[in-house]
């Protein structure tokens, strides 16, 4: 970890397979550096991972077996298939409205993680296997083309699933939905992040899909420009410098044709960008893009 904070990193991330002690062993080396600690979590609850002094959380899985009613945790711990299955196999036994929901909800009040619901890397997972899914062409036009083939020969989050896992990934994706609008309706600090280069993300483009994605789900859109912006900046550390339009601040703009308070497709159509003083108009942008 040491290596890492000297390398320049602002966070410390903890991955999943970590057994509790681990993941507080890992907490308090990223607090003894002085840097907050993000983890991914599946066997852990964030129930309990948060009162250990964790600072922030991504993705929208919070597939512990032990955020379960009691009487699903161990048919679950026994039914449950290795691999990614858990996206869905877990939500099929999950209830956004009970008691365990309310409990994660309850500890975002408390401790107020960072958070980053990523939906955007799951929900292109659940509609892959559609001939018609539009993260296949945005991924074709925008991903740098290394990336494009390793998605389409080899790394996938669906790894083995057939054509019932995919029905049942999209039957449960209303309660994925419902648990992120509960957990953006929580005074923790939300950011829009899409878990770049996760397959079928492409960059840039994948941005606003989350953020529509988010908007889809029910969550305000004043709720995704503040973690899009200034809650983002000030999660990363540099909110005294940007994710604000103020005196001071780092002008860095992105111009709109519409108001995305009133729909969140507007902060797609970008009239122009202010980058380092240079104005780019859309004809600009286009031509960076190789659109024209």
């Amino acid at each position: 970890m040491a290596a890492q904070v000297d390398a320049g990193a602002d966070w410390i991330k903890l991955y999943t397979g970590l057994t509790p002690e681990l993941l507080q062993a890992g907490i308090d080396a990223a607090h003894a550096h002085d840097r907050p600690a993000v983890a991914h979590l599946e066997d852990v609850a964030w129930t309990d991972a948060l009162p250990m002094g964790l600072d922030g959380i991504v993705h929208v899985m919070p597939i512990s077996p032990d955020l379960l009613a009691a009487q699903d945790v161990e048919a679950y711990r026994e039914a449950r298939r290795p691999g990614t299955f858990g996206f869905f196999e877990w939500w099929e036994r999950f209830d956004p409205e009970g008691a365990e929901a309310d409990r994660m909800v309850e500890a975002f009040e408390r401790y107020r993680p960072v958070f980053d619901a990523t939906l955007v890397a799951f929900h292109a997972a659940f509609v892959q296997d559609q001939a018609d899914s539009p993260y296949l062409d945005e991924a074709r036009r925008y991903a740098h083309p290394r990336l494009f083939e390793n998605w389409t020969s080899f790394f996938t989050f669906a790894i083995g699933w057939e054509p019932n896992d995919f029905a049942r990934a999209r039957a449960v994706w209303p309660k994925v939905q419902r648990m992120a609008v509960r957990l953006y309706a929580s005074n923790a600090r939300m950011t829009i992040g899409t878990d770049m280069s996760n397959p079928w993300i492409a960059p840039g483009v994948s941005f606003h899909r989350e953020m529509r994605l988010l908007a889809d789900a029910g969550v305000p859109n004043a709720r995704i420009l503040a973690a899009a912006t200034w809650q983002a900046a000030d999660a990363l550390g540099a909110g005294d410098r940007l994710g604000r339009i103020a005196m001071g601040y780092e002008a860095d703009l992105l111009v709109l044709d519409d108001n995305p308070l009133e729909d969140m497709a507007h902060a797609r159509e970008a009239h122009a960008v202010v980058v380092d003083g240079r104005y780019l108009d859309s004809a600009a942008l286009a031509t960076l893009r190789g659109d024209e």
